[in-house]
Order: structure tokens, then sequence, then C-alpha cells
């Protein structure tokens, strides 16, 4: 299985991808489009997940990260944490802090999100604000 990391900044449309709803989808492309600078993860060329970062003003320091995946994230998921690492060194590059939302309840992403360094801001609703 070749798992590869693609550059999407210039790519204007999100191919669709996954089990999504339509509502779903127009969530994902406000995101995508939204983002100053987006990446597509791929297993074979078939799209496993898609992230990236949305900062408040053109000349911020900061910015949103949001991520979407699919089950092909699980089943390669040492493959993508080796990936995540190297990507989040980038981004931090272009943007010092990184800062995003966790659902709670998600103990894997929680996780991952801790080892690449989130710092957690303690929450009792659904979602957990992040910062690394």
């Amino acid at each position: 299985m070749k798992v590869e990391i693609i550059d999407a900044t210039s790519i204007r449309r999100l191919p669709y991808f996954g089990n999504l709803a339509k509502h779903e989808y127009d969530v994902l492309m406000n995101c995508f489009m939204r983002s100053e600078e987006r990446w597509i993860g791929t297993v074979d060329a078939e799209v496993a997940c898609v992230w990236g970062l949305i900062p408040p003003t053109l000349l911020s320091w900061s910015a949103y990260i949001w991520l979407y995946s699919n089950e092909l994230v699980a089943q390669n998921k040492f493959r993508f944490i080796r990936h995540s690492q190297i990507h989040m060194q980038r981004m931090l590059q272009i943007y010092p802090s990184i800062v995003g939302d966790c659902l709670n309840d998600n103990a894997t992403a929680r996780r991952w999100l801790e080892w690449l360094g989130a710092e957690f801001i303690y929450s009792t609703g659904p979602l957990i604000p992040f910062r690394i």
C-alpha cells in the first residue's frame, strides 16, 4: 500500500469521497476553500483524509486546523502517524501557533494530537479546544 500526502493548495475543487451526505460534503468543501494551506492524504491513490489551515487574517501567525478522515486512515494508521509528524513540523513553520477543536469523547484523536504536541484547554462540552 502506498500512502501519499498531496499539497492541495492549488486544487480548486475537492473530489467527492466517502459516504458523505450532500450537506456534509458542503461543510467540508467550505473548510477546504477557506484554507490557505491544504492537503489530501491518499492510500493507493484513493482519498483517505483531507485537512487544512484557516488563518483568521492573511497576516496571522496562527491558524485553525481542521481534518476529515475515513476508514483508510484507521486501516493505515502507522503510515499516517509518520506523515503527521513530518507535516506538523512543516505547518508550524508556516504558522507558529495552530489551534483547533477535538471531540471530547474521541480518545484516539486526543492521544494523536497530544503526541503531536497539542495542549488541551479544559472543557466540559462536546468539543475541547487545543493549541500546538
